[in-house]
């Protein structure tokens, strides 16, 4: 996904992970000015733009790791 918003033309991705991580991503890319159709689905459709601007953001925490982590004494 962050390849092909960069890339020349229109990349298609087919069964992708719809996982929180996967769509904040997809988010986070899209408010940077990428052009994807589809966030939140298995289909994505990506028109490559020239470039991307910086943006404020904030990371959401890594699920698993606070699934899997033991608490600090």
């Amino acid at each position: 996904m962050m390849a092909a918003v960069l890339a020349q033309g229109t990349t298609v991705l087919d069964n992708v992970a719809i996982e929180p991580d996967i769509t904040v991503l997809g988010d986070v890319l899209v408010a940077c000015g990428a052009k994807i159709d589809g966030l939140g689905t298995r289909r994505l459709t990506i028109h490559g733009v020239k470039a991307l601007q910086p943006i404020d953001t904030t990371i959401i925490p890594d699920r698993i790791e606070a699934a899997t982590s033991r608490p600090r004494r």
